[in-house]
């Protein structure tokens, strides 16, 4: 074999070698970058799961802030009124508000469903009588 023919093969041998392992190379970045793509997918679904879970928390916050102003509101509310004996066994609010005319609400309406229902007075056999005209409760 001649030095030529010689160099000439070593060239095509490491010609092919380069071509051999550039494939190689490129095989093993196609497989990390569908690795790295997968990874990338799972993150987002993540992501998207993490954002659902922000927004019902975010919308119970809303709701139980929005409950806590009516709280606040009733308690304010409630501040102007003080429990009282309408008549011997028979219970309302009284009002204790001094810039308002004084009056009588309902304990059962305003407990059960926070309706400010006003005990009407009158007179019944000789006795003052109230009854609430939202439960036709009398006291």
């Amino acid at each position: 074999m001649d030095i030529v023919a010689a160099i000439t093969s070593v060239k095509a041998t490491v010609g092919l070698l380069d071509k051999w392992i550039e494939t190689r190379d490129f095989i093993k970045l196609s497989e990390l970058k569908i690795e790295l793509q997968g990874t990338v997918l799972e993150l987002s679904n993540s992501a998207l799961d993490l954002m659902d879970r922000l927004a019902k928390c975010e919308a119970i916050r809303r709701d139980l802030e929005s409950e806590n102003t009516k709280l606040q509101n009733r308690i304010t509310e409630m501040g102007s009124y003080e429990i009282a004996e309408v008549r011997p066994g028979g219970f309302g609010y009284k009002s204790v508000d001094s810039t308002k005319p004084m009056h009588y609400i309902c304990q059962l309406c305003y407990d059960k469903d926070g309706i400010k229902s006003f005990l009407h007075e009158y007179f019944s056999h000789g006795k003052k009588v109230y009854v609430c005209l939202a439960c036709k409760s009398h006291l």
